[in-house]
């Protein structure tokens, strides 16, 4: 096998960057389909559970220290190789150990002992095991240097490249030129790390720095924090500087984290001041409808919100919105106008359904729009993949999330879609199975009977189910179906 350090080394693009996909993980594996990254983001951002006993993991240092490098990095693998146990569980205890410890050990050894796992280890918990050892011994030698460079490409590792480069001299310009080659977990932590002290990376952080492949909320937060937007709101803004905020404010309406911010209703309405001017363009136009839905749904300022529908309905916007429809695009807003987009969106989805289906909240919930709708989703979803039984994984596919998107649309037009809906019963997804149960009951209470192949569908289901919530809740609605 390779070492995972000379597998992200081979895999550097000219550009600097990992391939689209890249993954130090088996294809397949439990962690190649959460994602790199993923484990450690999920523990750091929504916690991390029961955390293990360290005292094996410093038994581990106490045995480098004292010269029993073989049976140390055997122990560590023996220890790593169990899926409960992780790096970041028990660093932090480590690395207190080793700084209190650090006129005692043998750090020679150590740091040998670290950037051997780094180079060319095979399993990437002991890569991230080294990596830790290595924060709390970092001599900043430049050929390490280029390694952890290198290192924090992978998403999987970035989080311990950040910590070891924020250390360093130069670690700002560092952790900038790594913010700029990643795009998942890797740039939520570099966005994080990163010190907006020069006005190129605050730029780049207008510009770039709230989105990510994992979820904007995470880097939208940091990026409003860094940039002080609050402030900056009430001042002069440039045009890219609007459309940073944009950006940033479209990820937390999205995650519904604006009360992170400090005076959210002035905020907001400081920001609808500033787009009387600034906005122009389908993402300024769709962050002023997400606002005033926020402002209706959840309270504020009732001002704000009128100021964005007068916004959205200025002659300007409503040309601006008949050009997009010429580009096939700003489906949203027509809808919000008024517009009957109806016939054009469908042929979208039907022509490019892969970039047009999460359209479908925006049609009419109608029987015949729908009927066509759900006549393109059949068409376009792999359903064989879909129609498996109840299963235990924990996780999704595209399509499986899309016939979820598709099921919530369902509810109030009944009989539409009855063979989804029955696919939606058997399938993997258990949260594709709770849309398709509700989908079944708001169906029953609109008096709808059922066809047999649903009712047989529904009531296999009730033998199989592997979800406890979901095997009750359909104990205790045995009858729903006629």
């Amino acid at each position: 096998m390779t070492a995972i350090y000379q597998k992200i080394k081979e895999a550097v693009q000219p550009d600097g960057t990992l391939p689209q996909g890249f993954s130090v993980h088996p294809v397949n594996s439990e962690e190649y389909m959460m994602g790199d990254g993923g484990f450690d983001g999920f523990s750091l951002y929504y916690g991390m559970g029961e955390v293990p006993d360290p005292g094996p993991y410093l038994q581990v240092i106490d045995d480098v220290s004292a010269g029993s490098f073989a049976e140390a990095v055997k122990s560590l693998e023996e220890l790593l190789n169990d899926e409960y146990e992780r790096t970041i569980y028990v660093i932090d205890p480590v690395q207190a150990y080793i700084a209190e410890k650090i006129d005692e050990l043998d750090t020679g050894s150590l740091y040998v002992f670290a950037t051997t796992l780094i180079t060319q280890s095979e399993m990437p918990e002991c890569v991230k095991f080294g990596l830790g050892v290595y924060e709390i011994l970092d001599r900043e030698d430049p050929q390490m240097q280029e390694v952890i460079r290198t290192m924090a490409l992978a998403d999987e590792f970035t989080l311990y490249c950040m910590y070891i480069m924020s250390h360093w001299q130069n670690g700002s310009d560092a952790i900038f030129g790594v913010a700029k080659k990643v795009t998942g977990w890797g740039k939520i932590h570099a966005v994080h790390f990163l010190e907006p002290d020069t006005e190129e990376k605050k730029d780049w952080l207008y510009r770039f720095g709230s989105s990510n492949e994992i979820n904007d909320k995470h880097t939208a937060l940091d990026c409003a924090f860094k940039l002080n937007i609050e402030e900056a709101v009430h001042g002069e803004l440039s045009e890219v500087q609007f459309a940073g905020i944009t950006g940033i404010l479209s990820a937390l309406l999205q995650n519904q984290a604006l009360d992170e911010l400090t005076d959210t209703d002035a905020f907001l309405h400081a920001y609808a001041v500033q787009a009387r001017t600034h906005a122009h363009t389908e993402d300024d136009y769709m962050v002023l409808i997400a606002l005033q839905n926020h402002i209706f749904t959840f309270g504020g300022d009732v001002r704000t919100a009128d100021l964005c529908d007068l916004i959205l309905r200025e002659p300007e916007t409503l040309a601006n919105t008949q050009q997009l429809l010429k580009e096939h695009r700003g489906y949203v807003i027509a809808a919000y106008l008024g517009m009957d987009v109806c016939g054009q969106l469908l042929e979208d989805m039907r022509t490019d359904f892969r970039n047009y289906w999460h359209y479908l909240g925006i049609l009419q919930e109608e029987p015949t729009v729908m009927t066509k709708a759900v006549d393109i989703f059949r068409e376009n979803l792999d359903l064989e993949s879909l129609d498996t039984g109840p299963s235990d994984w924990p996780g999704f596919t595209a399509d499986s999330r899309i016939l979820q998107f598709l099921l919530y649309k369902l509810e109030t037009v009944p009989g539409v879609g009855e063979d989804l809906v029955g696919i939606g019963l058997n399938c993997f997804d258990r949260n594709v199975r709770e849309a398709a149960l509700d989908v079944v009951e708001a169906w029953q209470l609109r008096g709808y009977a059922h066809d047999q192949e649903l009712e047989e569908r529904y009531l296999a289901l009730q033998e199989k189910e592997t979800d406890p919530e979901l095997r009750e809740r359909l104990t205790q609605k045995k009858k729903l179906l006629n």
